[in-house]
């Protein structure tokens, strides 16, 4: 009995030491919650909408990195005649089609000719060298077909949605948004200082992007697309947007001669810098964007970078991009707050750009872009090396890509894009 009673009192003991313990936490926990209450600092509206800008823009940025951007079926982005929507992930597309065509005189005629001497025919021999002779002398008077032929036969194997996985596709693209705020300011000062002495886009590859809504085809007259931008431009003062005529075609036409309200006319373009191509950096990057030149240097498979500036009211018209074997990067450095009439289609899907927040697609679907917003939209993008690729198309997309790099491309295009420095005089 005494044992049991010992016991007893030993139990209890324990449970009171216990309960001691429990309530001894308990008022622990409530004054240091007291104390963090009492230490707690009141943030001014401004920095709680910053912080929470910041939270949002770590939000998007996660879900672009495991899965892309999906992107929402939209009645004004609806992909424009003569282009079509590409079901089932198939990208191929005029520029294929004309890859093909190439291709098919070049290499094909080589081949007739080579069988022709072996058989002693004339007719083979004369036909297949005449082909022979057109298929290279239009690739070397446009050598941006060798890329469109490499991206012809990545087509025909990759099938990947319009948008695509950060994290998967392109994870060092990380190491540009942690110096965003660095690129941000190099390049806000570029843009701010040399505006109108940026190249248009038109300008750029060859002139083969003077008329990329279609070759000259002229746009379809989408009453409701076309009323809901003339509408957006009338009440911002940016002009109209998609007429639906023969400007929707043409880059350089669109928009020109705004009328400023002091009666002076001034253009309104799309514009681009190149900062490099290829292993060809424009002349002065390193002066300019020594943070942004620094990173590039630290990853080889951005292949292309350049600044594009789309100004107010301005519509860059359906287009394709040119080769499958590289995709598209952009990070936003410019645009407008919560401004829904700035906007990218890929393939009649809709995306908003978000300062900071990168987004990876396929260029090679049919795209196009509006800014029905009264400010400039600056994107940073970069074209980036595939890496999803069999090791076959991979060898034939690094092939294509030193072809080019022989080819001159990349000098050609950074000369075209340039903007001088300008000297101070001290």
């Amino acid at each position: 009995m005494t044992s049991q009673h010992q016991h007893q009192q030993s139990d209890e003991a324990i449970t009171k030491s216990t309960n001691k313990s429990k309530s001894k936490s308990k008022s622990k926990s409530k004054s240091k919650t007291k104390n963090k209450n009492n230490n707690k600092i009141i943030l001014s509206p401004n920095t709680n909408k910053q912080n929470q800008r910041q939270v949002n823009r770590k939000n998007d940025q996660r879900v672009l990195e495991d899965r892309g951007w999906s992107g929402r079926q939209s009645l004004r982005c609806k992909v424009d005649l003569p282009f079509m929507e590409r079901p089932s992930n198939n990208t191929l597309n005029q520029n294929d089609v004309l890859a093909a065509v190439v291709a098919t005189a070049t290499i094909g005629g080589t081949v007739a000719a080579i069988c022709g001497s072996v058989y002693n025919n004339k007719k083979t021999v004369i036909y297949g060298s005449s082909a022979a002779c057109v298929g290279a002398a239009a690739i070397a008077y446009q050598p941006l077909l060798l890329v469109l032929m490499g991206s012809m036969a990545v087509s025909m194997s990759v099938r990947t949605p319009p948008f695509l996985s950060l994290k998967k596709m392109f994870p060092s693209h990380k190491r540009f948004e942690r110096k965003y705020d660095g690129i941000k300011q190099e390049i806000d000062l570029f843009v701010n200082t040399e505006m109108q002495n940026i190249v248009p886009a038109a300008e750029t590859f060859g002139g083969l992007n003077r008329r990329i809504g279609g070759g000259g085809v002229k746009a379809p007259k989408n009453k409701i697309i076309n009323h809901i931008h003339t509408t957006v431009g009338v009440e911002k003062g940016v002009g109209t947007i998609g007429d639906g005529d023969d400007s929707d075609c043409d880059v350089r036409r669109i928009n020109h001669s705004v009328d400023n309200g002091n009666n002076r006319k001034m253009d309104r373009m799309w514009r681009v810098h190149t900062v490099k191509i290829l292993d060809k950096y424009a002349d002065h990057t390193e002066i300019r964007f020594p943070t942004l030149v620094k990173l590039l240097k630290r990853t080889p498979e951005v292949v292309a970078c350049l600044i594009s500036i789309l100004e107010p009211g301005v519509h860059i018209p359906i287009h394709n991009g040119y080769s499958k074997g590289v995709v598209r990067y952009m990070l936003p450095i410019t645009v407008p707050i919560d401004d829904q009439d700035l906007y990218l289609c890929v393939n009649g899907r809709e995306y908003q750009w978000k300062e900071g927040v990168g987004v990876l697609w396929d260029d090679t679907y049919p795209h196009k872009v509006y800014n029905g917003s009264s400010s400039h939209r600056v994107v940073l993008y970069m074209d980036v090396l595939r890496h999803d690729l069999s090791p076959t198309m991979a060898s034939l997309n690094r092939m294509i890509i030193k072809a080019a790099k022989r080819s001159g491309i990349g000098d050609e295009e950074t000369k075209r894009t340039e903007v001088p420095m300008r000297i101070s005089n001290k």
